[in-house]
């Protein structure tokens, strides 16, 4: 460490400029934020400051300045670890996600999210807080983009999270990943018993291309089949109950196309049993006979049916459904949906 400094004696008052190489980050942290053993690697930084006071209570509330840093090679803890976003207050909410986290957590435990070659940030200090202007993180296996606050007397944060998370992480992530809407299908609605635009709106969250371009890329350059999401921090860092919002991002123009297909499809599913009697009374129409009035007494006047094999109506109630679905998919230039293949199929 090398700098400037001066202390005024009468008012008990500091004035620094500070640098630093090669420092231990864990212990730096430690000592300047109260958070140990959250953030581990080799420690860079620049600090312009003024404090006052005898104790360091005093000398937190009148600290102002800014400070820069950088941490090569380093090691995020539990708060720094996709995990503990999965603790989110509307993740949890769904007593279908909320079953599901710990094993979720367990899955992604090898992939070590909180590892990154380069976290780099800027602050500004101001009676007792920490103004994150940004701090930015590249891993192998996630990055993010922080921006908010941070109370360094009692950890109480408020912090926006963009970050990106690799292919293998996003396959270990199991429903929360299909509330995605890359993933999302009208028939997972019907399974949870949720409507469609709740879990639009409640897990996805739209953006601009300028704000995704905030994320770094991840560590190893790899991009094909990266997921976005944002994370709202509000309360005491080091709960998880801190852990308010997790939804996932797209881009504005992307998203919108999806929503629309979503909901167009969901509308054709809703018909479905409307279709299914139609279906049915065309391959019953005009087959209803009744007996000839030459039938004796001992046989008594019956009405019988003649109905299309059950596997015939099957064929046609699917092949009606698919072409009703093809038409309007068409006109947005796609294709059938996977999970609508087999329609008409399954007892």
């Amino acid at each position: 460490i090398e700098g400037e400094l001066s202390y005024n004696l009468q008012y008990l008052r500091l004035k620094t400029k500070l640098k630093g190489k090669n420092l231990v980050a864990n212990s730096a942290i430690t000592a300047f934020a109260g958070l140990k053993d959250q953030i581990m690697g080799n420690l860079n930084f620049n600090a312009d400051l003024t404090m006052s006071g005898a104790e360091l209570k005093q000398q937190m509330q009148t600290l102002k300045g800014t400070a820069s840093f950088v941490i090569l090679d380093g090691q995020m803890g539990s708060l720094g670890k996709f995990e503990h976003f999965l603790y989110a207050q509307n993740l949890l909410s769904q007593s279908f996600v909320k079953t599901t986290i710990g094993s979720i957590a367990s899955n992604l435990a090898p992939k070590n999210t909180g590892k990154f070659s380069k976290m780099s940030g800027d602050v500004g200090l101001s009676n007792g807080w920490a103004q994150i202007v940004q701090v930015t993180s590249s891993g192998p296996n996630m990055s993010l983009y922080l921006a908010g606050k941070y109370n360094l007397l009692n950890n109480y944060a408020n912090i926006d999270i963009l970050g990106k998370i690799s292919k293998e992480v996003a396959n270990s992530l199991g429903i929360v990943s299909d509330l995605s809407l890359e993933k999302l299908t009208s028939s997972f609605t019907s399974k949870f018993g949720i409507g469609l635009n709740k879990v639009i709106t409640g897990y996805n969250l739209t953006t601009s291309k300028a704000n995704l371009n905030k994320i770094p890329s991840l560590s190893s350059g790899v991009t094909e089949g990266t997921k976005s999401f944002k994370v709202k921090i509000d309360g005491n860092i080091e709960s998880a109950s801190a852990v308010k919002s997790f939804m996932w991002l797209m881009n504005e123009a992307e998203a919108q196309a999806k929503k629309q297909e979503l909901i167009q499809n969901s509308q054709i599913l809703n018909k479905m049993p409307t279709l299914k009697e139609k279906l049915m009374n065309q391959t019953t129409g005009g087959t209803t006979s009744t007996a000839s009035p030459s039938t004796s007494a001992a046989q008594p006047s019956a009405q019988t049916t003649e109905t299309k094999p059950k596997e015939g109506f099957k064929n046609e109630f699917k092949n009606e459904l698919k072409n009703q679905l093809q038409n309007k998919i068409n006109n947005k230039g796609g294709s059938l949906p996977n999970f609508l293949d087999d329609i008409g199929t399954k007892e």
